[in-house]
Parts: structure tokens; sequence; C-alpha cells
């Protein structure tokens, strides 16, 4: 199984649409978002899918995508 390490450049300002550049942008675009946790779910047909758990204040409903 392979893990992702996921991190947000030291030049990220919090707070701020501002980046370090190109490079900075692409990296705060794929860090998973504070509070939200990956998990695993088990399809019926065994496959092994993950899973974003991201908890809002005021839920609208899910998203399914596939990659």
């Amino acid at each position: 199984m392979a893990f992702e390490k996921v991190t947000v450049p030291s030049e990220f300002l919090d707070n701020s649409a501002c980046y370090a550049g190109s490079e900075a942008a692409a990296a705060v675009r794929r860090t998973i978002p504070a509070g939200a946790r990956i998990g695993y779910w088990v399809a019926s047909d065994g496959w092994k899918l993950r899973r974003f758990d991201w908890p809002a204040a005021n839920p609208r409903g899910r998203l399914l995508f596939q990659t």
C-alpha cells in the first residue's frame, strides 16, 4: 500500500490567496483540508475504496468522484 505525503509549502500564508508561485499553488491545491479524514470502505465486491470524511457546518449532500 502506498502512502501519500501531503504538505503545504512554507511560503503559503494562512487566510491568504497569495502563493509563492505556480508550483506552490499546485501543492496547496492538493493538500487535504484541515478537519478532513481519510478512511477506507470495502464495497460489496471486495474492492477497498478510499473515502474522505470532511465534516461541514451545513452539509448539502454527497459527492462521488472517481479518478
